[in-house]
């Protein structure tokens, strides 16, 4: 064999011994990177069980602290949690409370704000940001956040939670005076409630609050239907329908009550002297058209014998109480006058009442007096 040949063999075979050697040394640093790497891992992963553990421990600390009332131990414990497991929405959320029990609202709205931001459709951190909105008297914050809380996705299981949640929302605008947004939550809870004779009446309750009579007689009337000696519908049928002006209605269902309290009962007889009133009222003869007008002009005079008022008011009164003079004229021409004279004396009495209000409230004679001239166009609202 040539010399050369025999060289180059021999170069070949040391390159293959550096090469072999190259390679196993790479094989062995990489089980030695695996097996540090594998090690490193279990022993972040154990670490991070660790802290996980020391944080719950801390964080269970500081809940049971926060429920016995020791505030300011339940926030040293809970900051503690939350620094050592950052990112934790649970310990996040204990420490807003705690941090809202001591007062400090200011932070605990930024604890929340910082879970919020991570995930905008969480609803306990929406409702917990529109309670503390609520409580700092931000009210545009507060309604934003409650709707926020209600537009999150809510399972099945959960929907009597959000109905409550709802229910608060509706009390917390009804407070700050927000009638109209109160009652369109109104109408969403009512019409998510089951047919339950329980959840009508609580939707009739709370419509005849939000003042929507109309919408709480439908629902009374209702229960009525199936239950028709049923007090409370009775006594709600009655309220909404007097709120609605119908006092014959209101007259007829609160007349079925066996032992309505004081309230329900002054509204039944404000309900019949109404009725029993109204010298306007039609098919009236005209003897009875006139003992109804001295009946409401007594009740003014005596309102004006009691209370300090316009001199000029006792002398009307006293004027229209005396008897109409006979007429020369034509009968029709009478009838017009007498029909004009019962609408002075009607929007006389009325005018009394409004003028001694602040001497004396006015009794249930009073109120009828003022419905019925005001339904008659003869007093306004």
């Amino acid at each position: 064999m040539p010399p050369v040949v025999h060289f180059e063999e021999r170069v070949r075979r040391q390159l293959g011994r550096v090469v072999h050697r190259e390679l196993v040394a790479l094989a062995v640093l990489a089980v030695v990177g695996v097996a540090m790497f594998l090690l490193t891992r279990e022993l972040a992963a154990s670490n991070a069980s660790v802290r996980r553990r020391d944080a719950a421990s801390w964080h269970a600390t500081g809940r049971a602290a926060l429920s016995e009332g020791h505030t300011e131990r339940a926030l040293l414990a809970l900051r503690r949690a939350a620094h050592i497991n950052r990112g934790d929405r649970d310990v996040a959320l204990s420490l807003a409370t705690a941090l809202e029990a001591a007062g400090n609202n200011r932070e605990a709205a930024a604890v929340l704000e910082d879970l919020r931001a991570r995930q905008p459709d969480a609803a306990d951190v929406n409702l917990e940001l529109a309670r503390l909105s609520t409580r700092d008297n931000r009210l545009p914050a507060a309604i934003r956040y409650y709707q926020d809380a209600l537009d999150a996705l809510w399972s099945p299981a959960s929907i009597d939670e959000r109905s409550a949640i709802r229910r608060e929302f509706i009390t917390v605008l009804t407070t700050r005076g927000e009638r109209a947004r109160a009652l369109s939550q109104g109408l969403v809870y009512a019409a998510e409630l089951p047919p339950t004779t329980a959840s009508q009446m609580e939707a009739a309750s709370l419509l005849l609050q939000l003042g929507d009579p109309a919408r709480a007689l439908s629902r009374y009337t209702g229960v009525l239907a199936a239950e028709p000696t049923n007090a409370t519908a009775l006594a709600g049928a009655g309220q909404a329908a007097f709120a609605l002006g119908d006092y014959s209605v209101a007259r007829r269902y609160l007349s079925q009550l066996t032992s309505p309290d004081d309230r329900l009962a002054s509204m039944k007889r404000v309900a019949e002297l109404v009725a029993a009133l109204d010298p306007l009222a039609p098919r009236l003869g005209a003897g009875e058209r006139e003992r109804r007008l001295q009946q409401v002009l007594a009740h003014a005079g005596v309102r004006l014998s009691t209370c300090t008022a316009d001199p000029a008011l006792a002398t009307a009164v006293t004027q229209l109480q005396e008897p109409p003079t006979p007429s020369a004229r034509r009968p029709s021409h009478d009838a017009v006058t007498q029909a004009d004279r019962f609408e002075e004396g009607l929007a006389l009495a009325a005018r009394v009442e409004r003028e001694t209000t602040s001497c004396r409230p006015p009794d249930e004679g009073g109120q009828a007096i003022t419905i019925i001239a005001r339904q008659r166009g003869l007093e306004e609202e």
